[in-house]
């Protein structure tokens, strides 16, 4: 886990002022730690799994708001990490796959609901994958969820250059290194 000082965003996500300017108090304060759980795959081809670590969390002393610092793989409000979305996305919309098949590669709870014939939740990702990755432009209201899936996918994609690398490898790629 980085020091309190590495992991202190330069400006307060609330304020937009600079958090530790030269001379002056710190604006950022140090607020301690909180545990955060990420599900899925941290990598393309691995073990889908939970995993947990610790996050910092800051302290404005101008508004009282508090924010948190995690990898870039963490997104706010979701328990799969980027990664595992992305990935998500191509299979769903590029490769084709079902979403019983996107499950069984991603997820790493095997239990599911009685009668459950797929995976909801790409669906939902699919609905808001312009927000929660901003590289993405918003697609038609009345495009199929699977274009709007390919078209995330092909976007976070597009970051790597190399077109022989697997289409999964260059999504997950370009979800923790946006364009």
């Amino acid at each position: 886990m980085p020091t309190v000082d590495d992991a202190r965003p330069p400006i307060t996500p609330c304020c937009g002022v600079a958090s530790a300017p030269p001379g002056k108090p710190l604006v950022l304060h140090g607020h301690g730690t909180r545990a955060r759980m990420v599900l899925g795959c941290l990598a393309p081809e691995t073990t889908p799994g939970f995993h947990g670590f610790r996050v910092r969390r800051y302290l404005c002393v101008l508004c009282g708001v508090t924010c948190t610092v995690a990898p870039l793989d963490v997104l706010p409000r979701k328990h799969f990490g980027a990664i595992t979305i992305a990935l998500a996305l191509a299979m769903y919309g590029v490769l084709r796959e079902t979403l019983a098949e996107i499950y069984d590669a991603l997820n790493p709870s095997k239990t599911r609901g009685y009668a459950a014939r797929g995976w909801r939740s790409v669906l939902r990702w699919t609905a808001i994958a312009s927000a929660m990755f901003p590289c993405v432009r918003p697609s038609p209201p009345e495009w199929p969820p699977h274009l709007v899936a390919e078209r995330a996918a092909q976007t976070l994609a597009a970051g790597v250059h190399d077109e022989s690398m697997p289409i999964t490898f260059r999504v997950a790629h370009g979800a923790c290194h946006p364009p």
